[in-house]
């Protein structure tokens, strides 16, 4: 599967410890702490949106690991790198590096390919987008997935997004708590979702932690990013 597009059509079945699609869970420590990584994006189709392949569709991507206006990653650049590589109508959101776009889904992965090759040029270290459809992110309860958190005061509701649905092996991820500080609640696809908490002056942070349990390179956004995002495009 191409980096950066996750499978058009995949079901997107919420995975939780209770085995409902939302519902409390009993949550295990897990003791070693792994480091933070950065934040990014990923490509999806809903399967009811199938017969829209042959025309654009509005996406949004998810740069890892990068700041806009740093490394040569102005605005006018990341737009201009997207817009060459066949976007239709790019636009920027926040400083996290958040395009959204129009494409044909049939085009993403080749367009993913292109957009990798001309952010790493300019930054000169491997750099990544990860793409959902604005339809798929319309789509996600947020409420009832935040909604089991298991600490009462939470500093941070979290999304991880994954290349392809992710393998944990035997380890049940919803429910795993790191540290205290990190609680991931549930598995929808390629994407987890997490809440964090500062502990003994340390904050949370999910991204290394997936990483080292799926072997895949993610990248996260506070969900409050995503809402930002998904409101700016109501207006268009």
């Amino acid at each position: 599967m191409t980096a950066g597009v996750s499978g058009v059509g995949v079901a997107r079945a919420i995975s939780h410890p209770t085995g409902d699609r939302v519902g409390a869970a009993q949550f295990e420590d897990l003791s070693e702490d792994v480091a933070g990584c950065h934040v990014g994006i990923i490509a999806s189709v809903p399967p009811g949106r199938a017969r829209t392949y042959g025309f654009a569709m509005r996406q949004v991507g998810f740069i890892r690991a990068v700041m806009v206006g740093r490394e040569g990653l102005h605005r006018e650049v990341i737009l201009d790198i997207f817009r060459r590589a066949g976007a239709g109508d790019p636009r920027s959101h926040l400083a996290t590096g958040n395009v959204s776009f129009d494409l044909r889904p049939a085009e993403l992965p080749s367009f993913v390919e292109v957009v990798d090759e001309r952010l790493t040029g300019v930054v000169g270290r491997k750099i990544e987008v990860f793409v959902r459809s604005l339809d798929a992110l319309r789509q996600v309860d947020a409420g009832a997935i935040y909604g089991t958190a298991p600490f009462e005061q939470v500093e941070g509701r979290l999304v991880t997004y994954f290349h392809a649905p992710p393998d944990f092996g035997d380890v049940d991820v919803p429910g795993l708590i790191q540290k205290g500080r990190t609680a991931l609640l549930a598995v929808d696809g390629a994407d987890v979702y997490s809440v964090i908490r500062e502990v003994d002056g340390q904050m949370g942070s999910p991204g290394g932690l997936l990483e080292k349990l799926s072997g895949q390179r993610v990248t996260t956004r506070a969900w409050r990013t995503v809402q930002k995002v998904i409101e700016a495009n109501e207006t268009l």
